[in-house]
């Protein structure tokens, strides 16, 4: 276990520059629009719930993405590399990537905590987004990772889920067919198990279909 996260902290200092690209995007973009929120709203006694839509959306559109850029990172060489078999065949044993991908949903977890910790001060009851987020971060991560391994290309499988993330984050409207967004509106009318039973179903088969290939996979 020790060597695991020896080996992931070279990962991630691999990264070099890349590393910090999600940190700008978090710390710095969305921060940015949340301050275009208060200019536009003319600094209004309501300024606070004028602004409140437009940073819950800021925030699913935007750290989600963070999420993919680090899977990408961190699984194309587990992936993409043609000599990728050797990777696996550490102490002669075929190991799973499981405790990579855990390592990079914590990550973009503990970073989007972190931010809406910073956003508390300023608005209250954003908690309650932390846990839309979560189920968003746990839905691309085990779908990035089944489809890596079914595709045979961390590309794919990111293309597959930032196409379905524009899509949904960004065009469709609520209450579009498999619009995992469109769950995400703050009206209360549905119980969290009755609104996200499909997704995190969809998110349980992709991933045991990424273990199951993650162990038979040969470039």
């Amino acid at each position: 276990m020790a060597a695991r996260a020896r080996l992931l902290l070279r990962q991630f200092r691999n990264m070099g520059w890349k590393y910090f690209v999600p940190w700008v995007l978090l710390f710095g973009l969305i921060p940015l629009l949340t301050w275009r929120y208060i200019q536009s709203s003319g600094l209004t006694p309501d300024v606070y719930d004028y602004m409140r839509p437009g940073v819950y959306n800021d925030f699913e559109r935007y750290i989600p993405m963070a999420l993919v850029w680090y899977l990408v990172l961190l699984f194309y060489e587990f992936v993409d590399n043609p000599a990728c078999e050797l990777l696996y065949a550490y102490d002669g044993v075929k190991k799973t990537r499981l405790i990579d991908l855990l390592a990079v949903h914590l990550h973009i977890v503990l970073m989007a905590a972190l931010l809406l910790f910073g956003y508390q001060f300023i608005l209250p009851g954003l908690w309650q987004e932390f846990g839309r987020l979560c189920i968003i971060l746990l839905v691309y991560s085990c779908t990035m990772y089944g489809l890596m391994y079914l595709a045979k290309s961390t590309l794919f499988a990111a293309m597959a889920v930032v196409i379905y993330h524009l899509l949904g984050a960004f065009m469709w409207s609520d209450g579009a067919l498999f619009d995992l967004f469109s769950e995400m509106r703050i009206d209360g009318t549905q119980p969290l198990p009755t609104n996200y039973t499909p997704f995190l179903l969809w998110a349980a088969i992709l991933l045991g279909l990424g273990v199951f290939l993650n162990r038979r996979y040969v470039k």
